[in-house]
C-alpha cells in the first residue's frame, strides 16, 4: 500500500472547468457470471480486424478474441501465455501487436517466470496463425530476460507498445515498493540496470549477440560508459505501468505510479531523466540532491493520496476535434476506483491538475482505444468491460479500416469515417446518422451506398465483412458530402 502523508491537490481551474462531467459506461463484455474474465490486464482492437478485440487476464494467462456479431460479442481462446499466477505483477502483464501484425503476424506478450527464485521477467515474440484470430502454436522466440529484486513482486512495468517510428518500448519499474525506502536498489538513477526506465528496441532486426537491434539514434549508443545499457530511451521513472500514444500529436504518455504523495504523467523523451527516486512529481525527497537541472517534471501529478492514489495511465481522446474532450486523458485510479481526466498545458511547466469524474463501476485496470476514438475501460476485480459514453466523445475515425485514407468524399468538417456491423445485406447504423454513406469493404472494395432511410441497397459478399469467409462483419461508412 502506499502512504498516508497528505497534501493539497494542485489544479488549474480554467484547464479542468472546459472538461465536461456525466460520462457513463456501458457495458460491452463480462456483465454475467459466465462471461466475465478474471483478472483481466489488458484489451486491444486487433490490427486488420476492426472491431474484434484482444482481452488477456493477468492470472491465467489466457488471451481471448472477442468476435462482433448482431447479438453482441462472441469470445475465444486465442491462446496462452503462462506466468506467474501467484503475483498479479509477475502474470501476463502485456501484449503488443507488431504494426505489420496483418501480415507477419508477430505479437509480443511479456509475462514473468513461472517459479521463483528467480524473479525474472520476460518479453517473448510469438506468431499467430494466418487468419490473425488464434496464436499458431509456433514456439515463441525471447527478446528479453530481466531480473528483478527476490524480496518485492511489483513495479514490473506494463504493456510494452510501438511507437510511430516503428520501435518497441517496454516500460520497466524500479523493482519493488518500500514503504520505508524510495527505490530501495537506487535503480531509476541507474542507468546500468533496466529497471526504472523505458526501453526501446527494434524488433525487425538484429545486432550481434542480441536478438534484437538498437536503434542508432537511442540517446545512449555512444555514452562514454560501457556499463549504460543502450537500450534506454528515458530513465528515472518508479513503476511507469501504462504506455499510451496521442493519436494526433504522437507523443507518448508515460502513466508513473508515485511514492507515497505524487502519482504523475509523464511525456516519453530521449534521454529524459524524470528524476525518480531523487524526486517524486516535482518535489526533491528529504536527502536528495536534485541540483541536476536536467531532471523533467511531469506534465502533471496528483497530490493527495485521497484523490489520486494509484493512477492507471488511460488515453487521449482524438475523436470529434470540435468536443470539448479532444485532448483530454482520460485515465483511472486503480485503488479508489474512479474515472479521471486531464488536459496537458499548452504552456511550459506541469499543469498539476486532475478532474475527479466520479466513482467508475469497478476499478479500473487498463484503457484503450478502437480505430474510431472510442474508449473502453477494463475493470480488474469485476472483470468487465465498458464503453465510456457521452453525447460528445463522439466516435469517429480519422483513417479507413487498416489505415488507409478517407477518400475525398468525406470532406466536410464533419465527414470523418464511421464503422458499422453488417449482416444480410442491411448496415446498423449508428444512432442519430444522417445523410448517405458509401460502404467500404475491410478490403477496400466499394460495397454500395447506405441511408438512414432504409435505402441500404448493399450485399456484402462471402469475406466482404470483417467476419472471416461469411458476408457479415465490420465495414466502413465514407460520408457522402452533397
Amino acid at each position: 500500500m502506499r502512504g498516508f502523508i497528505l497534501s493539497a491537490l494542485i489544479f488549474a481551474p480554467a484547464v479542468l472547468a472546459q472538461i465536461p462531467g456525466g460520462i457513463t459506461y456501458a457495458p460491452v463484455f463480462g456483465t454475467d457470471g459466465a462471461n466475465r474474465f478474471v483478472h483481466p490486464g489488458l484489451m486491444e482492437e486487433i490490427p486488420g480486424k476492426p472491431g474484434f478485440f484482444i482481452v488477456t487476464e493477468m492470472g491465467s494467462g489466457n488471451i481471448y478474441v472477442l468476435s462482433p456479431g448482431p447479438n453482441g460479442y462472441a469470445k475465444s481462446l486465442f491462446g496462452t501465455v503462462k506466468g506467474n499466477a501467484a503475483e498479479a505483477d509477475m502474470g501476463l502483464t502485456g501484449l503488443a501487436f507488431h504494426p505489420d501484425y496483418a501480415n507477419n503476424h508477430k505479437y509480443y506478450v511479456r509475462y514473468g517466470g513461472a517459479q521463483r527464485p528467480p524473479r525474472q521477467n520476460f518479453l517473448d515474440e510469438r506468431i499467430a496463425a494466418a487468419d490473425n484470430l488464434r496464436d499458431s502454436g509456433t514456439p515463441g522466440r525471447r527478446l528479453l530476460t530481466v531480473n528483478e529484486p527476490e524480496e518485492f513482486s511489483d513495479h514490473n512495468g506494463g504493456p510494452p507498445i510501438f511507437g510511430p517510428d516503428g520501435y518497441l518500448y517496454i516500460g520497466f519499474g524500479d523493482g519493488g515498493w518500500d514503504q520505508i525506502t524510495p527505490d530501495a536498489h537506487k535503480n531509476g538513477q541507474n542507468r546500468s540496470v533496466f529497471l526504472g526506465k523505458l526501453l526501446r528496441i527494434d524488433v525487425d532486426k538484429r545486432d550481434a549477440g542480441l536478438p534484437y537491434a538498437i536503434p542508432a539514434d537511442n540517446p545512449f549508443v555512444t555514452d562514454a560508459d560501457p556499463g549504460v545499457k543502450r537500450e534506454i530511451y528515458s530513465y528515472g521513472l518508479r513503476n511507469p505501468y501504462r504506455l499510451a500514444l496521442d493519436r494526433a500529436t504522437k507523443e507518448m504518455y508515460i502513466g508513473d505510479i508515485g511514492w507515497t504523495k505524487f502519482d504523475e504523467i509523464d511525456i516519453a523523451q530521449k534521454g529524459g531523466n524524470f528524476g525518480w527516486s531523487l524526486k517524486e512529481g516535482s518535489f526533491c525527497l528529504p536527502g536528495a540532491n536534485c541540483d541536476n537541472a536536467g531532471i523533467l517534471d511531469p506534465i502533471g501529478y496528483g497530490a493527495n493520496p485521497a484523490i489520486v492514489k494509484c493512477l492507471i495511465g488511460g488515453q487521449v481522446y482524438r475523436g470529434d476535434s470540435a468536443s470539448p474532450f479532444y485532448g483530454v486523458y482520460l485515465f483511472g485510479d486503480y485503488t479508489l476506483g474512479r474515472l479521471m481526466a486531464f488536459k496537458k498545458s499548452a504552456g511550459a511547466g506541469p499543469a498539476a491538475s486532475f478532474k475527479d469524474m466520479g466513482a467508475a463501476p469497478s476499478n479500473p485496470i487498463y484503457f484503450t482505444l478502437d480505430a474510431m476514438n472510442n474508449i473502453y475501460m477494463v475493470t480488474y476485480d469485476a472483470g468487465t468491460i465498458y464503453k465510456l459514453t457521452h453525447a460528445q466523445l463522439m466516435p469517429q475515425a480519422t483513417t479507413g479500416i487498416g489505415g488507409a485514407p478517407i477518400g475525398a468524399s468525406a470532406a466536410s468538417s464533419r465527414g470523418k469515417a464511421l464503422i458499422a456491423y453488417a449482416r444480410d445485406g442491411r448496415v446498423a447504423l449508428p444512432p442519430g446518422s444522417k445523410g448517405r454513406f458509401e460502404a467500404v469493404s475491410p478490403q477496400g472494395r466499394r460495397l454500395g451506398v447506405v441511408s438512414p432511410d432504409g435505402n441500404y441497397g448493399v450485399t456484402l459478399p462471402p469475406g466482404a465483412g470483417s467476419v472471416p469467409g461469411s458476408g457479415e462483419g465490420v465495414v466502413l461508412l465514407i460520408p457522402l458530402v452533397r
